[in-house]
């Protein structure tokens, strides 16, 4: 096996060193069946959520991440958002937020 380096300064998270090392990424036969069993059933709605996302998961993960007695949840200084591709959406929004609000400080989790 390569050796590689899963510094933070490698760019390199354990997936993807995992990846490297063996050519292909690991996907959990459980993983397959339970993607396989939901893209069968035709019952479920495979939209994607609008951008506001679910309200109760939006709360519920401002509280797991920040703690529920937070301030910064109680003076009500929390916005949450839901993205397709994860961090580089993330990025280009918290951009764009800080921009407009001229923002100086600002905490992602």
């Amino acid at each position: 096996m390569d050796s590689i380096s899963a510094s933070p300064t490698s760019g390199f998270g354990a997936n993807s060193v995992f990846a490297h090392v063996v050519r292909a990424l690991l996907v959990l036969t459980v993983v397959r069946k339970a993607e396989q069993i939901l893209v069968n059933d035709s019952s479920r709605v495979k939209e994607y959520l609008l951008i506001v996302g679910l309200a109760d998961f939006n709360k519920l993960s401002a509280k797991l991440i920040l703690g529920a007695d937070s301030p910064a949840i109680q003076e009500n200084r929390v916005t949450t958002v839901h993205c397709l591709s994860s961090t580089g959406s993330l990025r280009v929004g918290v951009e764009s937020k800080c921009v407009e609000l001229l923002a100086t400080g600002v905490c992602i989790e």
